[in-house]
């Protein structure tokens, strides 16, 4: 490594977290003298220990992934984990419980037959058939992560256009949410919810996750949930341990100031501790929170400081509220690992993730170490950890300020409060437990501002930068600091990322690039890594038996498939053209395969005629209650409704909910409360508006609004669609809204007739007034739903674009009605689908789509249809 009478190359590594420690080793394996700098008395970082009185709380990670990432370290660095006294725990039966709401409860684990039971139980097995898909496709996130981005630095944009990244970026489908790729194979919400919170531990929101990071559902399958004995500071103790070994020298509760640079140069010669002592060095590496650092401990150059404020503008993780509870007894009710998911589930991350805030229902873990590890309490006793995401701090040292979390300490009293009281609340509620708060001797708590504090992690964040796409790869910040040579970052904030083995593979790619950047060799370059490294050896002495290699034979399934494509041919030869006006076979191609399509018949409908009004529910209404009927999205009531002459709704109260009538045929006679009654259409004396055919009128009942709505023609009926959306927040003020849309365009193809409001939910009161909707020439809602209308020929397809290009929400789902107005002789096809055949009064339920998808509806009937869609979040 260094040859003999050579002046010993010096680094210098701030931060003894996971990242530091591991580099240390690696470094001084490579020939480097190598000093850790902490400013803690212990080193870890947030893998520490707390301890009180017999009871041990890992104060950061509790559970072991990417089990072979820490193999790794240990082999490069010329030994084991077990030859370096870390025993690892794997979690047996079930992995982590995962209760919900209702009382339900899912037990994942790593026994496929288990695995069968659980999603059966929910989603048949078709589902299971579809688990299998998921993991497959989460099988090659994993294997793809692994090799070409976890074993890879990102030093510029080129690297984006390597090969062997290149031809798998459409399989990582880095630009999908794991929320949205799930539902393509989960179709029940529990599922979906399931398999997608796990990146909380990324710190992120499902909804926002790139799809790429169900590797952590395959890895929690394919090799485990595993925990160190001792805690998990364990695998620490031991890189330390393997580190002083190797002449590393650690130096506890030593904070630095800054680093500093040689006169009138840019590049590090070490650093400056807060006592006023220099050390110097030929590298810096630094461990310290990658945007404090850049803030804090930087040189202040023009193009330090430049980039330390673009970064303080990049999207941070999440915070967490952490209890540690001492327990004086056993509660056997919860496992090693347990999730408690709120109901509202997106609300819940929205809240964190969008406002970020405390959400009024968390979501939350709760790891219980002393039940895989009975020396983590007391024989009679449990140690328990409980983590709440919560939103980060709006400011943090030297940092500007941003959305977030109040930083003074009184605010945290309250917030605290409220967390422990939804948590003890909730687990007692669920697991039916006994209350836990009679039996907590002791608790010690974690904030964002301890988070802050105790770890300088920017904003509280204790995953560092977030995981969005703009965070990642060449856009994540650089192993090698910017502007500053000879200085090096490590930890979750730089490539590859967070998370304890995503920061070790970090340790070893920062490691080599120094070495490279020097002409140095690469001392574990020639280590057996398993698996790639020693099947490829194994490949070079295998048995005859062990050669891999595709043999095809002729069998069954080619006589299938060939009788299958003669059985065709012959019939497409032999038999008379179709007529060109027959309703049985479809003119179009299913497309949406991902999609669940299921009718809701016109005789499942709720039904009364009350002489003057005669109704059809589609979902429950008035007297009419189905519990599977009770609302679809943001979609509450769709009444088709016929009113006689002279008659109907005399004025009435409505408050939080947007309603809004579609008139079929006849004339409708609106009056309400509002000053403004009128003004937008063909207003009377007693200011009122007569919608006929073509009008939508729509009112937001907000915090209050009354109005009548009668049939004043001397003969004719009104035959009207009334609908109501749930609004996306309670308390709006009331708005009215009427709009005509005509028939001609409505032939062409689908016309939109409602979209959400384009300021959405924090709208201010001039955007209240501006009422612009985010589909030109629509009529504003306020809730994630859009509404077309189309009136097709026989023969034709109209196709609908899911989201209506006015929502940025891609989970989608689509109801389809198709109203009684042709005596019958109407009828549509959905999707190509011959069991999505809509009679009038029909209308289909199209859930797992996604916006921009395209839905083809394909009218089969005698007459033109006129087709109502309702898409919705």
């Amino acid at each position: 490594m260094q040859k003999s009478g050579e002046k010993p190359r010096k680094a210098i590594v701030v931060g003894a977290g996971a990242g530091g420690v591991a580099i240390a080793a690696r470094l001084a394996k490579a020939g480097y003298k190598v000093t850790v700098l902490e400013k803690n008395d212990f080193t870890g970082g947030r893998c520490s220990l707390i301890h009180h009185e017999g009871y041990r709380f890992d104060q950061g990670p509790s559970l072991l992934l990417l089990p072979q990432l820490f193999h790794e370290t240990f082999r490069d660095l010329d030994t084991t984990i077990a030859d370096s006294g870390v025993d690892l725990l794997r979690c047996q039966d079930v992995n982590y419980n995962v209760w919900f709401h209702d009382g339900e409860l899912f037990k994942h684990s790593s026994d496929l037959a288990t695995m069968k039971v659980e999603v059966e139980r929910w989603e048949g097995k078709e589902g299971f058939a579809r688990y299998l898909s998921w993991m497959r496709e989460a099988h090659t996130h994993y294997e793809v992560s692994v090799t070409d981005v976890l074993h890879r630095n990102f030093t510029s944009l080129f690297n984006l256009a390597r090969p062997s990244l290149l031809k798998h970026v459409v399989a990582l489908h880095p630009l999908e949410s794991i929320y949205a790729r799930a539902s393509r194979y989960f179709w029940t919400e529990r599922l979906r919810r399931v398999f997608t919170f796990a990146v909380m531990y990324m710190g992120m929101s499902p909804f926002d996750a790139p799809a790429t990071y169900s590797l952590l559902q395959y890895t929690e399958f394919a090799e485990g949930i595993w925990y160190p004995r001792g805690g998990f500071h364990a695998i620490i103790a031991a890189l330390v341990r393997i580190g002083e070994q190797m002449g590393v020298e650690y130096r506890l509760n030593t904070s630095v100031a800054s680093i500093y640079t040689a006169e009138e140069s840019n590049r590090a010669t070490g650093v400056v501790l807060e006592s006023g002592e220099s050390l110097s060095a030929d590298v810096v590496v630094i461990n310290a929170d990658l945007v404090y650092a850049y803030s804090n401990l930087m040189p202040k150059t023009p193009s330090t400081v430049a980039y330390s404020q673009s970064l303080q503008k990049k999207e941070a993780s999440c915070s967490s509220i952490s209890f540690y509870w001492s327990v004086n007894r056993k509660i056997p009710e919860l496992g090693t690992h347990n999730i408690f998911l709120a109901e509202e589930y997106r609300e819940s991350f929205d809240a964190i993730f969008k406002r970020h805030g405390l959400p009024d229902q968390p979501s939350f873990y709760v790891n219980v170490p002393s039940r895989i590890d009975p020396s983590a309490a007391p024989e009679d006793g449990d140690a328990i950890i409980v983590l709440v995401p919560i939103g980060h701090l709006a400011r943090s040292k030297g940092g500007v300020d941003a959305p977030g979390l109040p930083t003074d300490e009184k605010s945290w009293i309250n917030l605290v409060a409220r967390a422990r009281a939804a948590v003890l609340e909730t687990i007692s509620a669920r697991t039916g437990c006994a209350p836990i708060g009679q039996f907590i001797t002791n608790e010690i708590v974690n904030n964002p501002l301890s988070w802050e504090d105790k770890f300088n992690l920017d904003k509280g964040a204790i995953l560092g930068l977030t995981h969005s796409v703009p965070n990642v790869l060449a856009f994540r910040p650089r192993t090698r600091a910017e502007g500053l040579e000879n200085a090096y970052f490590v930890g979750a904030s730089t490539h590859p990322g967070t998370g304890v083995p995503i920061v070790l593979a970090g340790a070893k790619i920062t490691a080599e690039q120094i070495l490279d950047d020097r002409g140095l060799p690469v001392p574990w370059a020639h280590t057996k890594n398993f698996p790639k490294q020693q099947l490829a050896e194994r490949r070079q002495k295998t048995k005859a038996l062990d050669l891999m290699r595709y043999t095809f034979h002729f069998g069954s399934e080619e006589v299938a498939v060939l009788s299958f494509l003669f059985a065709v041919c012959t019939m497409y030869f032999t038999s008379t053209p179709p007529m060109l006006n027959s309703t049985v076979k479809s003119t179009m191609s299913q497309t949406l395969r991902h999609a669940r399509i299921a009718p809701h018949r016109s005789g499942t409908r709720g039904h009364s005629d009350h002489g003057w009004l005669n109704t059809y529910h589609s979902f429950s209404f008035a007297d009419w209650y189905n519990p599977e009927y009770t609302h679809f999205g943001a979609l509450r009531v769709l009444n088709e409704d016929r009113v006689k002459a002279q008659t109907g709704f005399p004025t009435h109260p409505h408050r939080d909910f947007e309603i809004f009538s579609y008139i079929l045929s006849g004339e409708l006679t609106h009056r309400d409360s509002m000053l403004r009654k009128g003004a937008e259409g063909d207003a009377g004396a007693d200011r009122f508006y007569r919608m006929r055919r073509g009008d939508v009128q729509f009112t937001t009942g907000g915090t209050g609004i009354a109005h009548s709505e009668m049939n004043e023609h001397a003969r004719d009926a009104v035959h009207f669609l009334q609908i109501w959306a749930i609004p996306w927040r309670r308390g709006l003020p009331p708005a009215y809204h009427t709009r005509h849309f005509d028939d001609d365009a409505k032939r062409a193809a689908f016309v939109p007739v409602l979209s959400p409001l384009r300021a959405g939910r924090d709208a201010s009161a001039a955007d209240e007034k501006a009422a612009e909707p985010a589909v030109e020439g629509t009529i504003p809602i306020h809730a994630d739903l859009v509404m077309g209308a189309g009136i097709i020929a026989p023969g034709r397809v109209f196709e609908w674009t899911i989201g209506g290009r006015g929502t940025t929400q891609t989970n989608r789902k689509v109801f389809v009605h198709l109203p009684m107005t042709k005596s019958g002789k109407a009828k549509i096809r959905i999707d190509g689908r011959d069991d999505a055949v809509l009679s009038e009064g029909d209308g289909a339920f199209v859930d797992a789509v996604h916006a921009g998808d395209k839905l083809g509806v394909e009218s089969v009937g005698e007459a033109e249809a006129e087709v109502i869609v309702l898409d919705t979040a």
